[in-house]
Formats: C-alpha cells, structure tokens, sequence
C-alpha cells in the first residue's frame, strides 16, 4: 500500500451526533483546546506548536505512537513547502526538516490535491519510495526515512488560494494509522481545526482579492517551477492589469545562467500585494525587476527598481514576506525580496507523493 486518503469530515458529519468520547479521547480533545486557547492569547510561539502537538499525543493513552509533529505552508501557485514548525522524539534520528527547511515539489504532488476535509495516511514509507522505480528518491521523504520514519499521516489545512497549511504526523512504528474509530475521525477534525488557526494566527496578511489573483494566475501558461522571466512577466502584467483596468509593463534581467526552481507565481503575489499596500497600485504603468544570486547557496534576490516603501508599508511588506517565506528589506530607492530557489539537476524526482 502506497497511501490512502480518508475524508474524516464526512465520516464525522454522518456519526458525530452518535459518538461518546470515552476518557482518554475526552483528555486528549481538552488538551488541544487548551493549546488552541495559548494561542488566541498569544502565550505560545507557532514555533513550538509541534512540541505542543507532540506532548499531547505523548501524554494520552489513545493508541498512536507519534514520534514526529510537523507544521509546513504549502504554496500551490508556485509548488513549494516549507516549515515552520517541527519536533522529534527521542526514538527518531537527528531532525534534518526543522523551521525554515524548504523544498520543490511537482505539481502533481498529492499534498496539493487534497480536499479540505481529507487527510492521507501510509502504512510503511518504503512502499512510497518504491513507486519512484530506483530513481533518485524526492528529498524530503529520503530525509524521513534516514531518520526512521515508518508510517504517517498528513492533514490538510486549507488557508487560501496561495498558501495553506500541511500538519504531518509520524510515526516510527508500521502501520500506526491504519486503523480509523469514530472517535478517530472526530479527533482529527478537531486536529485540523487547532492546527488550521495556528496556521491563521501566524498568517495575519490576507486580501479579499486573493481568490480573483489566483483565478487569473490560473491561466497561466507557467505550468511548473522552473523559472520562465517571459511567462514571469506575463503573469505581473496580468494580475496588475486586472486590478487596475490599465496598462503595465514588467521586465526582468536575470543574471542566472542555469535553470533554477522558484516559486514565481507567489512571487507575483507579493509583488502585486506590495504595490497594493504602498499605495503605488493605480499611479505605476510599469516594474523592471532583476533576479541576482543571494550570498546563501540557496536565495535569490529579486530587486523591484524604484519601489519605495514608507515605515507602514514596510510593515505590511514584512507580513507578506512570513507567509511567503520571504526576506524584504529597502536598498536605496529598491525593494530587495529573498527568496528560495534550487538550481534544477538532472534525474531529480521533486515530487511528494
């Protein structure tokens, strides 16, 4: 068995009214209230959410031998994760994914093709890596299974059309979510909606326009995650011509010779978000942007000529750049945007099955 998906909404809108928590799914359930309630009162970093999660696994007889809580944003416009919370237990090896660890993943990915209500479970990870027939293994499940992960779990939890969260859970015994009860599906439901307004809290930027970006960034012809400067400014001109009814012009210069991943379409976001906060939305009919290697191995700056942001605008920008995963900062009269890239390597599988 590969993996399985199990939509625990629906099971629990048709048995909830029927179901009686017995005591340890009774203790288990207000426990992760009591985490949700640190977290309205701001008393818990999203930081430590995992170690959280964790203690309440550990500390209740439901029989689910979790060894490894793990919070990420998924980006479906532009195919990447990356995480911003992550907690091991003793029986697992060194944790290679703490926060801040990101990656690329295919479009196809099963992590961006789950319902809201649905979660997906795997019975033992070395059937999910023979489904890649002795190709190079995608790099995050090769690190799961060096540090003795077995089985898994991994929750969705839808947040917008650019960013949701992902709650993985795991395991370093076979099997350990095989088995679903009633009460089961309704503890994972509250599950989804602790880890949901976790993910909320954090997430403090939204746009009531997000919807109507996505819907447009849709059409573009930009189908992978390999950067593309002409479908790159296709994709601006667009978004920004569809909020302003006026024309615009983007150009890019790249100073990267290689072909490299990055996550274009959130970065279009954030460009059209930028413009929208800084009140240059509507009084700009062009952008010339320049994409050059950042001191780390792995960033790249994305220089936005002439973008000036005041101290409030700053701010904003700055909440845009936690949800993307992105460092902004002013140099001269030029908004610097850090942001993640992967150079593309031959017979590299960057799926997530």
């Amino acid at each position: 068995m590969e993996s399985k998906a199990r939509d625990v909404y629906a099971f629990n809108t048709l048995k909830a009214r029927r179901i009686v928590f017995d005591k340890e799914h009774s203790y288990f359930s207000s426990r992760l209230l009591e985490v949700e309630s640190r977290f309205q009162y701001d008393s818990l970093s999203l930081e430590n959410f995992s170690k959280e999660i964790f203690d309440v696994f550990e500390g209740s007889q439901i029989v689910r031998r979790v060894d490894r809580v793990c919070l990420a944003l998924a980006y479906p416009q532009s195919h990447q994760l990356r995480i911003v919370s992550s907690f091991n237990s003793d029986r697992l090896g060194i944790n290679h994914m703490r926060q801040g660890y990101a990656c690329f993943v295919s479009p196809t990915s099963s992590i961006f093709q789950l319902r809201q209500g649905e979660i997906r479970y795997y019975h033992d990870i070395e059937d999910v890596c023979r489904r890649y027939n002795q190709k190079p293994i995608q790099r995050s499940l090769a690190l799961l299974r060096e540090m003795g992960v077995k089985s898994g779990v991994t929750i969705s939890l839808g947040v917008s059309e650019f960013v949701s969260g992902i709650l993985f859970l795991n395991s370093a015994e076979l099997g350990e979510f095989d088995e679903f009860g009633d009460q089961d599906d309704a503890v994972f439901c509250l599950l989804k909606l602790v880890g949901s307004s976790a993910i909320q809290r954090f997430l403090r930027t939204s746009s009531s326009q997000d919807r109507l970006i996505a819907e447009e960034l849709s059409k573009s012809g930009n189908r992978g995650s390999v950067f593309d400067a002409k479908l790159f400014c296709e994709d601006l001109q667009r978004v920004v011509q569809r909020r302003t009814q006026k024309p615009f012009i983007a150009q890019v210069d790249s100073s990267l010779s290689e072909d490299f991943l990055f996550p274009s379409k959130t970065m279009v976001y954030v460009l059209l978000r930028v413009l929208e906060i800084s009140g240059q939305l509507n009084h700009r009919n062009s952008l010339t942007i320049s994409i050059r290697k950042s001191s780390g191995d792995s960033r790249v700056e994305v220089v936005a000529q002439g973008l000036k942001l005041d101290s409030r605008a700053l701010a904003g920008a700055d909440d845009l750049g936690l949800l993307a995963g992105y460092t902004l900062k002013l140099e001269d009269d030029s908004l610097i945007i850090e942001a993640p890239f992967d150079l593309v390597k031959a017979g590299v599988d960057y799926s997530i099955v």
